[in-house]
């Protein structure tokens, strides 16, 4: 007895991935980053404070890792003067 069609076609697709199996990072983590960003750029604003959006990714990228403050990043960190 033959297979109907409809069960040969799901046993050849691919089953669906992560995303972040596909593209190699986290989106919800990215994501996050994004509104925590925001949110410092909003403060940031309302203080009146000098910035910029790259200033308040990488700060965000670091208060979500609950780096230290002043820390460096690892690749600047690891290097030798």
């Amino acid at each position: 007895m033959a297979t109907p069609r409809k069960q040969q076609e799901k046993s050849t697709k691919p089953k669906s991935m992560p995303v972040s199996d596909v593209t190699g990072h986290d989106a919800m983590t990215e994501e996050r980053i994004r509104f925590h960003a925001y949110l410092l750029f909003q403060d940031r604003q309302q203080r009146g404070r000098a910035g910029d959006a790259m200033g308040d990714w990488l700060r965000a990228e670091r208060e979500l890792r609950g780096e230290p403050r002043g820390a460096k990043p690892e690749s600047i960190a690891g290097q030798k003067s």
